[in-house]
């Protein structure tokens, strides 16, 4: 490889100030979150200091004294004070990150604290300013909307969960605001003669105030307007079971009435009266449902007790604690009971229009915790909205038949033996909203999805909530991808570290176990760790920590090379196929078919993310792209979408114990087989494409297995040799030179191309460190051993990087003379990439000279012949010294245009060394112009780029 001589100028560094883009939107109903575009903030450093930052949102236009808030939200503390300041250091940091002014958003004294004028905005401030627009239109249609924007800002309770003393007045004044809009809402709606969009909102002041039949009234008042006589006497049955319940009443004579009338004649078409829909509240919720379909003519249930269907629900009963998944949850129940919305978005919080998928798949890896959220979801389904629920187990269902039996059991307990299961499903459903939740369908995914597709089909009134490692494929099929949870990416207080869902399951469940087991300053690298390394699988969390009666987490990290045997159940009542991680992969693994299950033994021996075309290097077959898709259908691969310079591509990986589990069924002839494919791919592969094709991990892994496979020393220097250019894009030139030593010392008396060749890049190496006289003493070996072996092409670029050195050390005009000379000795040899990169060479050292116009005669000869041949790296370089020559000129336009085009190219090749280069330039030019605000632009984006490559060095 070439050293491509350009000196460049390191540009002075200046802080860099942004002004706020956007307005932080803070959510405070629900959970606490405050959002800047993408960017999310959720968790705080304690939870008064999110609070603290709740209390500032909820009165933005105050300035409250440092000593009330320190004793409103620390007078428990010695030091409030100290307290509150260290709550407003780390709210500075989330909300004021680098780039952006201090107190743009923060403003602090030494005596007063508060919000910048127009840099927070909160969902309460979102509703309360709607609502009061609404009341100052008198158009109904306007009012509407507006009421609808208010009310859908609000998500849930007001700061769930706190109970400081500020909290609950405020709680109780947005119930009540929140009960007048909601009120109004309602009665707009019924006047205007929409009685489905009313129901929605109905429903909610019934579930703000469940104890007031009034509010029930106007419910069964719009059932009866929208002909739905069975959810009439649902909610007159919910209605009665509370009063029951809580007051030990029973309904009003005049609800009697109303729904003696509902079953004493024909169902007349009733549009509720205003005044039905002024109803008190409580508290609210955002995901009202009721179905959009007509109720299906009588069924024969009525009269054949033997059929009676289930009351209300059949979920399994649990005994532990859900945590961890509240977003998942809330999204969830939002995609089986979406909000209602306006016409149009407004505001900070733009509320999705959608339908409700009538069959939704939760998919995921075994023990990502499906089953357990498909419960807690239904359960707020069933009573948030009194709808019919069954939970169905298909653990044991291997057929269709046994799946259909299992299905019928659930919704019909009663029915008669000897009944034909599918009558029974449908004559137990025909009549009534359901939910059905269908559990670890995997086995049967393929067969029994046309038994879900039938039900849909027959049954309009149907929801299905599936779980399942592989989803359905069925039209309609809405996918919920169940990812492993979060993990600490580094180690911070047992505080911090509790933000985590991982961390707050690991605790949970060894506190189960270990009663006395907490998260203190000494374990709570190990816990980190742990959850690291289990990659935040919740079964693998569990497991490992029912160990926590005789191992601590330091220990249990010890036993992690050999996950399988530490992770297996500790308690009774677990599932057979949750008994132990290995065992819970295997039952997905079964299900792969032999073809599938070798591609992905094979595919396990890549780390980190990888692409379909490094899947089909390594697996060596045509039908990777049919096996690729497999494996993501049955939950063994996660994606993501990435930008590549040929545009978005698909780039995968899996967890760690799946890939472990993979690797142990491995052969070793297999193993040498997929790493001497993938090691011939990257010598053969441009030095382009290599960043883009796979994942550092997997090449330090085929590194290492050329060390100590049969395949030869030549291989692994050859393999070096490809990987030079990359070393140097990615920063990784230190480590690179490591390898290269370690295999030139194995073997000093072998002399091949390939050690002639590594001998070169050796020096190239110890040049981008600043080595110079290693470099010349490998660049001088490297030429002697090609002299020898008449390899002139090897020789030449040896030469050639030697004239680099000796200008590198100041001898300019003898380098300059050694670089012509290498250049002659090129053009016979039929490498026009080599002839191009010594013309760019040839010009860099006649510009150092101070011979302007020579070196422009050498650049313009490089970019035409660049062009020719389609040389994107030497055009931009050819570019960048031309842009030189103009910038010494004078003709700082010119430059500038020029270093923003190789700026540009540079970027596609993702060579980051010439992209911090290329915008020092700029950076110096830009100043000149007076465009300070791109100069600082440019300037941020240079030394980020530096201090990535420092970073990676």
């Amino acid at each position: 490889m070439c050293c491509t001589f350009l000196c460049r100028k390191q540009a002075t560094a200046e802080k860099v100030l942004f002004m706020l883009e956007s307005p932080w939107y803070i959510t405070l109903c629900g959970r606490l979150t405050a959002h800047q575009g993408t960017h999310v903030v959720s968790r705080f450093r304690t939870q008064k200091t999110g609070l603290l930052l709740a209390y500032l949102a909820l009165h933005p236009e105050r300035i409250h004294g440092r000593e009330e808030l320190a004793e409103r939200f620390w007078e428990d503390s010695d030091t409030p004070l100290q307290s509150l300041r260290t709550a407003l250091t780390t709210l500075r940091q989330q909300l004021e990150p680098p780039g952006v002014g201090r107190g743009e958003v923060l403003k602090a004294s030494r005596t007063h604290v508060g919000l910048a004028p127009g840099a927070v905005y909160s969902d309460v401030a979102l509703f309360r300013k709607t609502v009061a627009e609404a009341e100052s239109v008198s158009e109904v249609v306007a009012q509407i909307t507006l009421l609808r924007r208010g009310v859908d800002a609000i998500s849930g309770e007001l700061l769930p969960g706190s109970y400081l003393e500020w909290v609950q007045p405020e709680r109780d004044l947005l119930s009540e605001q929140m009960r007048e809009a909601l009120s109004r809402l309602v009665r707009l709606l019924t006047a205007q003669a929409e009685p489905e969009q009313a129901l929605l909102y109905a429903l909610r002041l019934v579930h703000l105030s469940p104890l007031e039949e009034e509010a029930h009234v106007v419910v069964m008042r719009l059932l009866i307007a929208l002909k739905r006589p069975a959810d009439v006497l649902q909610q007159f049955e919910r209605l009665t079971f509370l009063l029951r319940e809580e007051l030990g009443t029973a309904p009003a004579s005049y609800v009697q009435a109303l729904m003696n009338s509902v079953a004493s004649s024909p169902m007349p078409v009733v549009i509720p009266t205003s005044t039905d829909a002024a109803i008190l509240s409580a508290s609210h919720t955002k995901f009202p449902i009721l179905p959009d379909k007509d109720t299906a003519a009588p069924s024969v249930l009525s009269s054949n007790p033997a059929f009676l269907p289930l009351p209300t629900s059949r979920l399994p009963l649990l005994l532990t604690p859900f945590l961890g998944r509240e977003k998942e949850f809330a999204l969830l129940l939002s995609l089986l009971i979406p909000p209602s919305s306006g016409d149009e978005n407004y505001g900070f919080q733009p509320t999705p229009r959608h339908r409700t998928p009538r069959l939704l798949t939760i998919l995921g890896t075994g023990g990502s915790g499906k089953t357990r959220l498909a419960i807690e979801v239904a359960q707020a389904y069933t009573a948030e909205h009194s709808r019919n629920t069954c939970f169905v187990s298909l653990v044991d269902a291997d057929t269709p038949d046994r799946m259909t039996q299992l299905i019928a059991e659930a919704v019909c307990p009663t029915a008669p033996p000897g009944s034909v299961p599918q009558a029974v499903i449908i004559a137990a459903l025909t009549e009534r909203s359901f939910l059905l939740v269908l559990d670890n369908m995997e086995q049967v995914a393929e067969s029994g999805a046309e038994i879900v597709r039938d039900l849909l089909e027959q049954l309009p009134n149907l929801n299905i909530l599936v779980t399942s490692r592989q989803r359905l494929n069925l039209d309609g099929e809405r996918e919920f991808v169940l990812l492993p949870l979060p993990t600490p990416e580094r180690v911070d207080t047992p505080e911090c570290l509790l933000e985590f869902a991982s961390v707050q399951l690991f605790v949970d469940r060894a506190q189960a176990a270990r009663s006395d087991f907490q998260l203190t300053p000494r374990n709570a690298a190990s816990v980190a760790a742990l959850c690291r390394r289990l990659e935040g699988l919740p079964l693998a969390l569990e497991l490992a920590a029912s160990w926590s009666q005789t191992l601590s987490p330091a220990q249990m990290l010890t036993r992690m090379e050999r996950r399988f045997d530490l992770l297996r159940a500790r308690r009774k009542g677990v599932s057979a196929r949750h008994q132990a991680l290995e065992t819970c992969i295997a039952w997905s693994f079964r299900l792969l078919g032999a073809e599938v299950q070798a591609f992905f033994c094979r595919v396990c021996l890549l780390r980190g993310e990888w692409t379909l075309r490094t899947a089909e290097i390594i697996a060596g077959e045509n039908s990777a792209l049919d096996s690729l898709q497999r494996l993501r259908e049955a939950s063994f691969l996660l994606g993501r979408e990435v930008i590549e310079a040929e545009g978005t591509v698909l780039r995968f990986h899996m967890l760690d114990s799946l890939r472990e589990f993979g690797l142990e069924r491995l052969t070793p002839g297999e193993t040498d087989d997929v790493y001497e494919r993938l090691v011939q791919s990257l010598i053969a592969l441009p030095y382009e494409n290599l960043m883009a094709t796979i994942d550092y991990e997997n090449i330090r892994g085929a590194v290492l297995w050329c060390r100590r496979s049969p395949a030869g020393y030549d291989l692994e220097l050859s393999l070096l040799n490809a990987l030079t250019h990359f070393w140097w894009q990615k920063g990784f030139c230190a480590e690179g030179c490591r390898w290269m030593q370690d295999a030139l010392a194995q073997h000093t008396q072998e002399i091949s191309i390939a050690h002639r060749k590594a001998w070169n890049t050796l020096g190239f190496l110890y040049a981008t460190l600043g080595d110079n006289a290693l470099a010349r003493r490998s660049f001088e070996r490297s030429v002697a051993d090609s002299e020898r072996a008449e390899d002139a092409l090897t020789a030449v670029r040896a030469l050639s990087n030697l004239a680099v050195i000796a200008v590198k050390d100041g001898d300019s005009l003898y380098g300059c003379e050694l670089m012509e000379h290498s250049l002659r000795l090129a053009e016979p040899l039929g490498d026009s990439h080599l002839v191009i990169m010594l013309t760019i060479n040839v010009g860099g050292a006649r510009l150092e000279l101070g011979q302007d116009e020579m070196a422009r005669t050498y650049f313009e000869q490089g970019l035409q012949q660049s062009r020719e041949k389609h040389i994107p790296g030497g055009i931009a370089l050819s570019l960048s010294g031309l842009a030189e020559v103009a910038q010494r000129a004078g003709d700082s336009l010119a430059a500038r245009q020029m270093f923003e085009e190789c700026l540009e190219i540079f970027r596609v090749l993702r060579e980051q060394p010439r992209i911090a280069d290329t915008l020092a330039h700029l950076v110096a030019i830009l100043r000149e112009q007076g465009d300070f605000v791109q100069a600082r632009v440019f300037e941020a984006e240079m030394l980020l780029v530096r201090q990535l490559l420092k970073g990676e060095e």
